[in-house]
């Protein structure tokens, strides 16, 4: 479980992502990131996928505002290569009993919002 002070550190670690991606994603400078967090989401441990939602959720959120023809096509490429296993693991957490299974959908239901 996280204690106050793991969310907090958390919640940086989150930050910090957020600017990099803003910044280095839509440059082309950072493109393995994307390969690395569709590969978290494909863990079979949970802690790890909800790392990778959560970091996913940032890369989106980086482009959510955006009106530039250029970062929304970023967006939509990110969701056509993340949306298959985001449903994948819509189906796994659906017959899951895990205690992070309200985690998970939380998570997935924040990328859903940001990426419409």
């Amino acid at each position: 479980m996280f204690t106050l002070q793991n969310k907090k550190i958390q919640k940086e670690i989150e930050n910090v992502f957020y600017n990099i991606a803003e910044n280095e994603f839509a440059e082309g400078t950072w493109n393995e990131v994307l390969p690395k967090i569709c590969s978290l989401l494909q863990n079979t441990d949970e802690n790890w996928v909800i790392i990778g939602l959560r970091l996913l959720h940032e890369l989106l959120r980086a482009f959510e505002f955006s009106s530039e023809e250029k970062e929304r096509k970023i967006m939509v490429s990110i969701c056509e290569q993340t949306y298959p296993i985001l449903e994948s693991i819509i189906g796994q957490v659906q017959q899951s009993q895990s205690p992070n299974q309200p985690k998970i959908m939380i998570s997935l239901c924040k990328i859903f919002l940001i990426s419409n």
